[in-house]
């Protein structure tokens, strides 16, 4: 189900020159988040990558699928100081998980993230923070409830349920379980009911995505606040502008341009981010930002009781080419 395999090509590490271009900026930021649509932990560089960014000032993170995590990478983590990971896992069980993540062993990433956590609890310091991704699929849905289990024994701090939200091929759109036609999947919703109210009685942090869309101003990609690089220094406004240019929406195979604004190793990034064509596309966002403190500001002048339930859709102004497209700007 993951698409990056097929969209990210070559599959290359990001050179530690273009890595160092594209630090000289973090003093500008305040998180670096080193995943990308592949395997953070493949490029052997990522403990110098995190370190830079402690040093700049910046939380640093990734996203794995802690089949590299090794004892010695994860002591490695520990001393410099990693903020968050989070770690991807689609099944609560042996024959669930290696179904979906194929050639990897659901064991040793339970013992990978098992020993993380035995580390992070001997240092105190609370760090790195743990999430866990699950992506829901018809093929696993059921094990929601034992994957709050599987949480709480390997000491994660937040779960976090996902829609299968980036699909290419025509064939994988029957594989999504968000609905836009207004059916209620009543089983699935019956599982995630009763998966939250074991989360809450064991202080697990929860979040679950939305099974119907419901467009929002901008989405939380937030491409007016981050920027997106590739491997090669391609800046873009977030990863799948960066890679996807084609995708499945609405049981539609549709076709979008790829942003890419310009290339750390030819611009500094203020150049880049204050280039007439990146400003254009920020600035359909802030249109749309606008229209929704409007109208909620209308409600409240008018003391309208909406504001107390659902509002009325809102009519945007257009949002940039490509974007409409996207699950996230839909809350999926």
């Amino acid at each position: 189900m993951c698409p990056w395999h097929e969209i990210r090509t070559p599959h290359l590490n990001m050179a530690w020159e273009t890595y160092e271009k594209i630090a000289v900026a973090f003093k500008k930021v305040t998180e670096i988040d080193l995943s990308g649509g592949g395997e953070p932990t493949m490029n052997p560089l990522l403990p110098r990558m995190i370190e830079l960014a402690k040093e700049s000032g910046c939380t640093a993170g990734f996203s794995t699928n802690a089949t590299l995590l090794t004892p010695k990478l994860s002591e490695e983590l520990i001393r410099i100081g990693l903020d968050w990971i989070a770690f991807s896992i689609d099944g609560a069980t042996a024959q669930t998980y290696e179904k979906i993540r194929r050639g990897a062993s659901f064991q040793e990433v339970i013992n990978h993230i098992s020993f993380l956590d035995k580390l992070r609890k001997k240092n105190k310091s609370g760090k790195p923070l743990t999430m866990l991704f699950f992506v829901m699929m018809p093929d696993n849905f059921h094990e929601i409830p034992a994957l709050v289990d599987l949480c709480l024994n390997l000491g994660i701090d937040r779960l976090v349920v996902k829609n299968q939200d980036v699909i290419l091929k025509m064939e994988r759109d029957k594989d999504r379980l968000f609905t836009y036609d207004g059916h209620k999947p009543k089983e699935l919703q019956r599982i995630i009911r009763a998966s939250q109210k074991k989360a809450k009685r064991n202080n697990l942090f929860m979040r679950v995505y939305g099974l119907y869309p419901n467009e929002m101003p901008i989405c939380e990609q937030d491409p007016l606040n981050t920027a997106f690089y590739n491997w090669e220094g391609f800046v873009s406004p977030c990863i799948t502008l960066a890679y996807a240019r084609k995708k499945v929406f609405r049981g539609e195979l549709t076709e979008a341009p790829l942003y890419r604004f310009g290339n750390i190793n030819n611009e500094s990034f203020n150049q880049i981010w204050s280039s007439p064509p990146y400003r254009r596309f920020r600035g359909l966002y802030k249109k749309r930002n606008k229209s929704f403190r409007l109208k909620y500001l209308d409600l409240i002048v008018s003391g309208s009781s909406q504001t107390k339930r659902s509002p009325e859709p809102i009519d945007y102004p257009p949002c940039p080419e490509g974007c409409e497209t996207c699950h996230y700007l839909y809350g999926l």
